[in-house]
């Protein structure tokens, strides 16, 4: 369609490039990349009519759909034995169990890894999308969503996590680029920091939102430490000095990051306040030891102070207490 052409400030008119409105069938033909791979649909209710397991199996993929009921404490083991690449979960009426199981999805170290996506229900109380958040840290799509954007969003999650389950990185999503003969073997910045060899912040803040839903559905405690370096942070050697004090305290369930510039955190999951100060005071030894000025701070989930049992508020906690407040070393 051509829209009419304007007036030019001579009084001449010139013409404007035509508008193209693509209909939804142009849309959906763009969609070009046929499904290899397992989606899990979980949903209260039966499968059939469904129209996300009728679209995703119609574009190639392995589709299962495990019902919700009350009782979802077999969700994790369920949907581990369907081996998926991507876990759908409707977030809908009734809504418990549905907060439930993408809270123990997130939580089971069997599924905590894959792709988590909330199917949002469009009448649904946006506060109840903000627990899911804050409980599972999944992402969302509306249940409204297009043919195009379900089949985009679920293309790009399973390449993901296949990649992520076999090579232990991201895929590269972009254009392909030409070999080099020094080209690098790959590029691991998606969850390695190449400077200190730490996980990055993008896989802390995958992982501690699912390390706090299972603390909390177990009733376990989990601390994070947030250790400064003070002074020039920008030396590779004394950034990866700090990391390796870090790593060799450190249990294997525990999670160190690179936070920023000068800053790590460490995860420490089954972990009261009280004992991760003592490892704190441990790490602040070696610091000493090194001759490297290092503070520390510490917050944990069994404290009574309400805006530290958050994942943002954890962290925001022992930085600022590594700054010099209440519980620094």
């Amino acid at each position: 369609m051509t829209e009419p052409a304007a007036e030019s400030s001579s009084g001449l008119e010139t013409p404007e490039p035509p508008t193209l409105h693509w209909s939804s069938e142009e849309i959906a033909s763009f969609v070009t990349s046929s499904g290899h791979g397992r989606v899990l649909v979980v949903r209260p209710g039966p499968a059939d009519g469904d129209r996300v397991v009728t679209e995703l199996r119609g574009a190639g993929y392995r589709v299962g759909h495990l019902p919700l009921t009350r009782e979802v404490s077999h969700v994790p083991t369920a949907a581990a034995t369907f081996v998926p690449d991507l876990v759908y979960v409707a977030l809908t009426e009734p809504v418990e169990p549905c907060l439930a199981a993408l809270e123990l999805l997130a939580a089971d170290p069997r599924t905590g890894w894959l792709p988590l996506v909330a199917l949002v229900d469009e009448r649904l109380d946006p506060k109840i999308v903000a627990v899911a958040y804050e409980r599972a840290g999944c992402d969302f799509l509306s249940a409204k969503a297009s043919d195009v954007e379900l089949l985009a969003r679920t293309h790009l999650l399973v390449r993901l996590a296949k990649a992520i389950a076999q090579t232990g990185r991201a895929p590269d999503l972009g254009p392909p680029e030409p070999e080099v003969a020094n080209a690098p073997a790959g590029d691991t910045r998606f969850l390695t920091d190449p400077d200190t060899g730490v996980h990055t912040r993008t896989y802390l803040d995958h992982r501690l939102p699912a390390e706090i839903a299972r603390a909390r559905r177990y009733q376990r405690p989990l601390s994070v430490l947030v250790v400064r370096l003070e002074g020039d942070a920008m030396d590779p050697a004394r950034l990866s000095g700090a990391a390796t004090v870090l790593t060799r305290r450190v249990r294997t369930c525990d999670v160190v990051a690179r936070l920023g510039t000068a800053a790590f955190a460490v995860v420490l999951p089954e972990t009261t306040v009280d004992d991760a100060g003592v490892l704190a005071a441990r790490l602040h030894a070696d610091f000493e030891d090194r001759a490297e000025a290092a503070s520390i701070g510490v917050a944990g989930l069994d404290e009574p102070r309400a805006e530290a049992h958050t994942p943002a508020g954890l962290l925001e906690t022992a930085a600022r207490r590594a700054a010099g407040g209440a519980g620094s070393v």
